[in-house]
């Protein structure tokens, strides 16, 4: 038994479609999970207790401005966390580089990069994010992160 042309025609069509599909839920969630990771990450850091709750109390910071480039030290209860957001949403750029979720990886691989105190790799990523999608809404937050770190870094003109 043989098909008919026209169902044989049918069944590539369903099936290429399928695969369209298929790949269109792979970098949808290569993001949900990174945005997902990202936000456990951020809700471990706002669980924090303060100074004042564990009662000890606030020295000023006498340290020095790191020299222009250099690591900021945080304390950031979940960094593997932030690290697997940034390894995610690595891979989301490299195997999906068109996805529309594109911008929305550079500001979560920016602000992961941030909390972690890479500040670099956190202005490449705010850079990239505001010259290749200027209309993005994660622009104006972007914006204020790569000034944050800039000031971190002792560069305060450029901030």
């Amino acid at each position: 038994m043989f098909m008919n042309r026209s169902r044989i025609i049918s069944l590539l069509v369903v099936a290429a479609g399928a695969a369209i599909l298929i790949s269109g839920c792979a970098y949808f969630n290569t993001y949900y999970n990174a945005k997902r990771k990202f936000s456990e990450a951020e809700n471990d850091n706002r669980s924090r207790p303060t100074p004042a709750q564990t009662q000890t109390p606030v020295q000023p910071q006498t340290t020095p401005s790191p020299p222009a480039g250099a690591g900021v030290q945080r304390d950031v209860r979940s960094p593997e966390k932030y690290r697997k957001v940034i390894e995610t949403c690595s891979k989301l750029l490299e195997f999906y580089p068109k996805s529309r979720w594109v911008d929305d990886a550079l500001y979560l691989m920016g602000v992961s990069y941030y909390r972690l105190g890479e500040l670099d790799r956190a202005d490449r990523k705010f850079t990239e994010l505001v010259t290749i999608f200027p209309k993005s809404v994660h622009v104006p937050e972007a914006i204020l992160f790569h000034a944050r770190s800039l000031g971190e870094q002792g560069k305060r003109s450029e901030a």
